[in-house]
């Protein structure tokens, strides 16, 4: 029987050495940290020397890919509602799925289009905020531009969204 503690506690110590692998932030590529703003993946070495400070990390960086995440899936629905009312909803969607490659989020097209079939008044407060902020652009691009270049005209609009909804 004495055997049996010592196992039962190298298991934990061994459960407790790869909690730091299985959090989900680790699970993110150096890519999508530095999407984040970080400079790069947090290296394992660090849970050797500081391991309070490297899980505090995981926390904080685990917490920003969440609020990326939002934003992006917001920008999504932005960029629906964008294709839908220049009736131009296939580069929309091009220009979607090519964030969805470039940040690894899946899913934000299909994410925008149930939101968008969704009764509007179940809508999100950010939804409805966003369909008036891109009507109101919308006509403006019609007035200034006739809509000739849609990704162009997209990214210029999502940064006045974002200046706008600041």
């Amino acid at each position: 029987m004495n055997t049996r503690p010592k196992h039962e506690a190298a298991r934990r110590k061994k459960r407790k050495k790869k909690t730091w692998e299985d959090h989900p932030a680790m699970k993110l590529s150096a890519h999508q940290w530095k999407l984040m703003g970080f400079l790069g993946k947090i290296d394992g070495k660090m849970f050797h020397t500081n391991p309070n400070y490297a899980r505090a990390v995981l926390q904080w960086a685990w917490r920003e890919w969440q609020l990326f995440t939002s934003e992006k899936s917001k920008e999504a629905f932005h960029v629906l509602l964008i294709g839908k009312y220049l009736a131009n909803e296939k580069a929309a969607e091009d220009f979607v799925r090519k964030t969805e490659k470039d940040t690894g989020i899946e899913s934000l097209w299909e994410r925008a289009v149930k939101m968008h079939q969704l009764p509007k008044d179940l809508w999100a407060e950010w939804a409805k905020r966003a369909d008036v902020i891109v009507r109101e652009l919308v006509e403006a691009i019609r007035n200034e531009e006739k809509a000739a270049d849609l990704e162009g005209t997209i990214q210029r609009e999502l940064q006045k969204m974002k200046e706008r909804t600041a």
